[in-house]
């Protein structure tokens, strides 16, 4: 397995614990260690998309 192939299935299992946990918040009264939760998972999420965009950029001869 790659590096890149690595950071995608991160990034998948991260996307579907967001999604689960976003799905399972209660309409009203959020609490805010659910918030705090979903605002890392977010901030994860975003991490790893750039980390990948920033690796797709680079030409092969740059290395990683």
């Amino acid at each position: 397995m790659t590096h890149d192939q690595g950071l995608q299935i991160e990034l998948k299992r991260l996307r579907a614990e967001l999604a689960e946990r976003r799905a399972t918040l209660p309409a009203h009264t959020v609490r805010v260690h659910q918030m705090v939760q979903l605002e890392d998972l977010e901030d994860r999420v975003r991490e790893l998309e750039e980390r990948l965009s920033a690796q797709g950029e680079r030409s092969p001869g740059q290395g990683r």
